[in-house]
């Protein structure tokens, strides 16, 4: 089998020609030129999502806390009404419909401790191909043991908010986690703002939301090299915009998720074009967006993309008309959908839905 087509890293097109030889990536060759409208695309990442609540169709409050935040948030009121067996059906759904749109990895905070952890591995033999699984401990404290128990199963940790937190737990939680070499992320500023200073000194992997943090918190941010997670969609529900715009501008590596799995439907592509609308009058372009979707977390997340055209071992195949091509990032950010996705590849092997 043999696919022609324009590669694009998001900075140039072009034409090449990939060999496939039993679903798996033999050759990718530089050509002169190709009619073919296909674009190899670097694949989506969602790189903040909450996918044990989908299914909890429980309308949100108008405030962050009472809806999501641990224990009495209106999200554990569904976690208590919904067994986790029947949501990680729809978890399990999920996961093939962000596979669909070309989404290859999802960074999942887990909750519910080590058993929300391997109810989501007992989906699918392949389900850690396509996840980073964060699990947090089932109380604010630290334990040792549940957490060894917690990092034995999963790739570090995704805690909730500061503020919910003793301190000296967290730094004792940070220092386990990265003792044992995982990743370790966390909500900041989302609701209200937290001392970014003391976030700093947990040296986080990632941090997720920022909404309301000032300049002066993104320029440290910044100067510590600290990537930040924006979810537009889960944000502007409590009424809050993160400022993307002020992180752009102090270089700071912005990635984008869904968050919420009951509070959003985890579509990459909905998130894209809603981002872009929120933040097109503040300067932002269909490119950043495209790029906070795709490769800004790939070295985070140590996701497996190379930018030579000739040794791309993960990609998508985006069935592009001749009018997309005239602004293929607008066109894919605003514009994009599965069913422009032809196939996938990871690694250099073709993706499969019903093997997930």
């Amino acid at each position: 089998m043999k696919l022609e087509g324009l590669a694009y890293n998001l900075d140039v097109l072009v034409p090449v020609s990939i060999e496939i030889n039993k679903h798996s990536v033999t050759k990718i060759t530089k050509i002169t030129k190709t009619k073919s409208k296909k674009i190899f695309l670097p694949p989506f990442v969602n790189s903040h999502i909450h996918i044990g609540d989908a299914g909890i169709l429980l309308e949100p409050t108008k405030e962050v806390k009472s809806t999501v935040a641990p224990p009495d948030g209106l999200k554990y009121k569904g976690y208590k009404e919904i067994p986790i067996k029947d949501r990680m059906k729809n978890a399990h759904y999920y996961i093939k419909e962000m596979v669909k749109e070309g989404t290859l990895l999802f960074v999942d905070f887990r909750e519910e401790g080590i058993l929300g952890i391997k109810s989501l591995l007992k989906l699918s033999k392949s389900i850690k191909n396509y996840s980073l699984i964060l699990g947090r401990p089932n109380q604010m404290v630290y334990d040792k043991n549940e957490l060894d128990n917690i990092l034995d199963y999963s790739d570090g940790l995704g805690l909730s908010g500061m503020a919910e937190w003793n301190f000296s737990e967290l730094n004792k939680i940070r220092k386990h986690t990265k003792e044992r070499k995982k990743l370790f992320g966390i909500h900041v500023s989302e609701d209200k703002r937290e001392d970014i200073s003391k976030i700093i000194s947990l040296k986080p992997d990632f941090i997720v939301h920022m909404t309301l943090s000032t300049e002066e918190d993104i320029k440290k941010i910044s100067m510590n090299n600290i990537p930040v997670v924006v979810c537009p969609r889960s944000n502007l529900l409590f009424g809050n915009i993160p400022p993307v715009d002020i992180m752009l501008k102090h270089n700071v590596k912005v990635m984008i998720g869904t968050d919420n799995s009951f509070l959003n439907y985890p579509s990459i592509f909905r998130e894209m074009e809603f981002a872009y609308k929120l933040f097109h009058r503040k300067g932002v372009t269909a490119k950043d967006i495209l790029k906070m979707a795709t490769i800004a977390s790939y070295k985070t997340f140590d996701f497996p993309w190379k930018s030579d055209v000739e040794e791309m071992n993960s990609f998508i195949v985006y069935n592009a008309s001749k009018y997309d091509l005239k602004n293929i990032d607008y066109s894919i950010v605003n514009f994009g959908t599965s069913r422009k996705i032809e196939m996938s590849f990871l690694r250099g092997s073709r993706v499969f839905i019903d093997n997930l």
